[in-house]
């Protein structure tokens, strides 16, 4: 054996020796699952289909309905305001329904709110990178710390990230706008499928095809679980012995 292969024998047991063996954890039993989501399709007969649409459109008008309440309602909606929705819901509901689409409103609105502040840090970060690379002379490069920031290849295209800018700054002062005010644009339905409806021909629908989307994503039908429940709600229960496929 050669002696570069002796130290490098000697080397691994060294390593060997010093590693710190790995400590067992104590046994221990797994806890029972506290919770169940089923995403399946359903085996309806045509009766069933009618009263769950029937279910569905009413629970989906009553959602819009406290959407559009918590959306005008602002920041300055308090815990003292979801109870007086939930209550003026239960009279047409259950409370249990009531809850789950007042939490579901409450929740819309938030996100929408982040969706806002998300929006805004990335035009802020947009127009700080532009300006940075507009002050630096066309075709230059200079020193930012340990980062090199070099300027635009051509004349033209900082006329073009000028012009930019502008459209971003103008974009930037309108988001600004909407999160002082609170005011936040939420699509039931998805905006997506709401835009499609302004082009019909690029999205391959015809205009009954697009209504019968439409109608079936604005359909909604929740509850949301309740410890200690059987099945997690008695509201929207789920038997194993049902037909799912």
């Amino acid at each position: 054996m050669s002696s570069g292969s002796k130290k490098q024998t000697k080397k691994t047991k060294r390593r060997k020796k010093s590693a710190p063996l790995r400590i067992l954890a104590a046994p221990f039993v797994v806890a029972p699952r506290s919770g169940q989501r089923i995403r399946t399709r359903l085996h309806l007969t045509v009766e069933e289909a009618a009263v769950l649409t029937d279910v569905g459109t009413l629970m989906g008008m009553l959602a819009g309905r406290d959407l559009a309440a918590r959306c005008a309602a602002g920041s300055g909606h308090k815990h003292e305001g979801r109870a007086a929705r939930k209550r003026a819901l239960t009279a047409e509901t259950s409370s249990r329904w009531a809850g789950a689409i007042t939490r579901r409103s409450d929740d819309q609105w938030q996100m929408a709110l982040d969706n806002l502040y998300r929006e805004r840090n990335g035009l802020r970060d947009a127009i700080s990178a532009i300006e940075r690379r507009c002050s630096i002379p066309v075709g230059g490069a200079e020193k930012h710390g340990k980062v090199e920031v070099k300027g635009y290849a051509t004349q033209g295209i900082r006329y073009a990230k000028q012009q930019r800018l502008l459209v971003l700054g103008d974009r930037l002062a309108k988001v600004e706008a909407r999160i002082a005010a609170r005011r936040v644009a939420v699509v039931r339905g998805g905006r997506k499928l709401l835009m499609n409806r302004a082009n019909l021909e690029a999205a391959g629908l015809t205009e009954a095809q697009w209504r019968t989307q439409w109608e079936a994503s604005r359909l909604l039908i929740c509850a949301d679980g309740e410890k200690g429940k059987l099945w997690g709600n008695e509201t929207i229960q789920g038997s194993r012995s049902a037909s799912f496929a």
